[in-house]
């Protein structure tokens, strides 16, 4: 019988179809990724450039085209700018564009502007707003203070109920209990919120507190929140707002313990 032998060869590319390949489509692309690099860093140093630019709207959009990058290296150039600058919006958009980048050297900055009370009211909550994307122990520290200084504006002292709520540690849990004796609605009912996005025992401690406010929209928040919690405690909360005078009220705290012990 004829023996049939068969030989397998490795592919070998003709260097002529890959020379041709390099030159059509591998060399064009490698161009224009260089090329968009260098046009990237073009544009970072043009729009640090812009930080001083005589016009107002200028810095602005200078602040935020740097903040979407996302490039921590403009930091120091961002802090400088808002240093001297004396317009309200483009220290506004300087602020939002440290948060953007989130780098810790901005820190210091934002808790400086949030403690001077001579800095224009909307800077000052920007800059609450922002140190929500700095967990810092230092930050939690000066937010709780914010939030329990009734000298300070509701706006202000909401703003940083609902960064304490964001960072989420268990630190700020004090000061938001505090909160729920505030005389505004709408502090006690972010306080609640914030309370709930932390969770854990002694948040609940506070929520319970909620369950007993003098407005359903306060204890109906209470509620969910308890309800996204669902933990045993949670659920003996929510078993005591069965009777709440409030239709709404008992009827979420129902659904609420429906889903948790159907689960």
């Amino acid at each position: 019988m004829q023996k049939i032998s068969l030989k397998l060869s490795i592919f070998k590319p003709d260097p002529c179809l890959v020379s041709g390949w390099m030159k059509k489509v591998a060399c064009p692309l490698l161009l224009l990724s260089a090329a968009i690099c260098v046009g990237q860093e073009t544009d970072i140093k043009t729009k640090i450039k812009e930080l001083k630019d005589k016009d107002p709207v200028v810095r602005m959009y200078a602040a935020e085209a740097l903040g979407k990058t996302g490039d921590k290296s403009v930091v120091p150039e961002l802090i400088s700018a808002f240093k001297r600058e004396k317009e309200v919006a483009p220290k506004e958009y300087i602020i939002d564009a440290l948060a953007r980048i989130g780098d810790s050297r901005s820190v210091s900055l934002l808790l400086e502007v949030l403690q001077k009370k001579k800095e224009p009211h909307g800077v000052r909550i920007g800059a609450a707003a922002a140190l929500s994307f700095f967990k810092n122990e230092n930050v939690v520290v000066a937010l709780s203070n914010l939030v329990l200084d009734e000298k300070e504006s509701i706006g202000l002292r909401k703003t940083a109920v609902r960064s304490l709520g964001t960072l989420a540690n268990r630190k700020a849990i004090t000061a938001l209990k505090e909160v729920l004796n505030s005389k505004d609605k709408g502090i006690r009912t972010e306080a609640v919120m914030s309370l709930g996005n932390i969770g854990g025992d002694e948040a609940i401690d506070g929520l319970s507190l909620a369950l007993n406010d003098s407005e359903p929209v306060v204890r109906q928040v209470a509620v969910e929140a308890l309800g996204k919690i669902g933990s045993e405690k949670a659920v003996k909360e929510l078993e005591k707002v069965l009777t709440d005078e409030d239709v709404i009220v008992k009827e979420s705290a129902k659904g609420y313990l429906k889903r948790i012990k159907g689960k």
